[in-house]
């Protein structure tokens, strides 16, 4: 078994561990169960649970003892000297205190979106009531008023001031590369579901598909155009994804050989045309496996994309199909990752509000991947606000002020 699935944590300390012996385990290339079993001397049911158990390990000689080996294997060992070994273990042993002070907490939701307000709740709006009887504050400060445009709370982008990338990498010319028909379909659809005149976000105009890209420089030319966009840029890939002996996730094109790491696409490079956009806001969605590397990369979580505090608008957002350590899944459809991404754009959920935001999708996504026993789809987000991809198809207004019907998306943000 090449990777195991990464618990449902928090971010925390104990999260900050269970990561840092996936990463061991990942640049020690990967070891067996069996493996790891027989030098460390305990059962396969121990190990696994140290790689899967969302608890706090509960041997931790036996951590220690499997991390120490993980740390000597691969092409990049962690320490060769006595003076590197004792500054992996003592980091190691920080990791370890911190992560039992944190166990002993009260728990916290895994996921953002978990922790989400559900139901009828108002908002407060505190008024200073004059001698008079009437309120002091201006109009503009008053509770809206009937026949509010939701519209008007900005979560779409400006689609004059807009641009997508969508990718779609299925065909390869090496043999272990094994080609992915459904990626030119997903790309296909996926580009119809954002261009929808009734529905979608961007235009047909300012949206480019590239199917098939024949090398990294023609994705990296497409992305650094549309990077040059105002309001909002979008990238999505569908294809294969490889991870380096560091740690790193390329996206492999037409002519990739994946023994040879200069012929795929490394994500830190879009990352850096990300990183100098104009562009507003941000957001990218990676189909493959492993592509939740791209928000364990170094610069991803501390500020991946531009992000000017100054601005209430700035938003960066992230989707990715799995973890770090996951694969993606394929059926008849296509991606399954994809498809059900595409039921939410296409069809809608009645549960929903107005627009479909990432948070919302992220969350309809959580639930189908539980449902389903897929992995589970990450998402990371930074800056302020809420950015919507869609109109939901399948929105049906309770009533026509704000006051009297379910959170709207922007409402979960206030």
């Amino acid at each position: 078994m090449g990777a195991y699935r990464f618990p449902e944590l928090a971010p925390g300390p104990l999260r900050d561990l269970k990561l840092e012996l996936h990463e061991l385990h990942a640049f020690a290339a990967a070891p067996s169960l069996r493996e790891m079993a027989e030098a460390v001397e305990c059962s396969h049911d121990k190990i696994h649970k140290l790689f899967t158990s969302a608890a706090l390990p509960a041997d931790g000689d036996l951590l220690f003892r499997l991390a120490g080996w993980l740390a000597l294997r691969g092409t990049r060992p962690r320490f060769v000297d006595d003076d590197g070994e004792n500054a992996f273990y003592e980091q190691l042993e920080d990791k370890w205190r911190a992560a039992q002070r944190y166990a002993s907490l009260p728990p916290m939701p895994a996921s953002p979106a978990a922790s989400v307000p559900r139901g009828r709740q108002r908002r407060s709006r505190p008024r200073t009531v004059t001698s008079q009887g009437a309120s002091d504050q201006p109009d503009s400060a008053q509770a809206p008023r009937k026949g509010v445009d939701l519209s008007d709370l900005d979560l779409l982008p400006d689609p004059q001031r807009s641009k997508a990338v969508i990718i779609g990498s299925g065909t390869f010319d090496d043999p272990h590369l094994p080609d992915l028909a459904s990626a030119v379909t997903d790309a296909h659809r996926m580009t119809q579901a954002l261009t929808d005149s009734n529905a979608g976000a961007f235009l047909p105009e300012r949206t480019e598909t590239l199917i098939d890209p024949s090398d990294p420089g023609q994705i990296l030319n497409s992305v650094e155009r549309a990077c040059q966009t105002e309001d909002t840029v979008l990238l999505y890939f569908v294809g294969h994804g490889l991870v380096t002996p560091r740690g790193e996730l390329t996206l492999p094109t037409r002519a990739s050989t994946p023994d040879l790491q200069s012929s795929s696409l490394r994500w830190d490079h879009v990352r850096s045309l990300f990183a100098e956009s104009p562009a507003l806001r941000s957001i990218v969605i990676i189909d493959s496996c492993y592509s939740g590397t791209a928000m364990q990369m170094k610069g991803t979580v501390d500020g991946t994309f531009r992000f000017d505090a100054a601005e209430s608008r700035s938003l960066t957002a992230m989707l990715t199909s799995t973890s770090s350590y996951g694969v993606s899944f394929e059926n008849h459809e296509g991606s399954v990752f994809t498809n059900a991404l595409l039921g939410l754009l296409t069809q809608g959920d009645p549960k929903l509000g107005k627009y479909l935001t990432v948070e919302e999708i992220h969350r309809g996504l959580l639930n189908w991947a539980r449902r389903e026993g897929m992995p589970l789809p990450q998402r990371y987000q930074q800056g302020h606000g809420a950015l919507a991809l869609a109109r939901n198809p399948a929105h049906e207004p309770l009533d026509d002020t704000l006051d009297n019907r379910e959170q709207t998306p922007l409402d979960r943000f206030a």
